[in-house]
């Protein structure tokens, strides 16, 4: 994005689309790991779900950064 000189607000609002995104999966995932057992498939393919809790934090990260 630097090389074409992107606008920092339209860039940012993808970024808030992203973030917004990320909220509504993990939203899903607790939803639906609350109505399965904690040692059902679901629940062990999910797992801690780290990939997911740390997108949302380099979404905000970036978010910051490019305003």
């Amino acid at each position: 994005m630097g090389e074409n000189k992107f606008a920092a607000v339209p860039v940012a609002l993808y970024g808030v689309v992203l973030l917004f995104a990320a909220i509504a999966y993990f939203i899903l995932a607790r939803s639906l790991l609350a109505i399965h057992s904690p040692d059902s498939v679901l629940a062990t393919a999910l797992g801690a779900d780290f990939k997911g809790k740390i997108s949302m934090v380099i979404y905000l990260v970036a978010i910051r950064l490019r305003l």
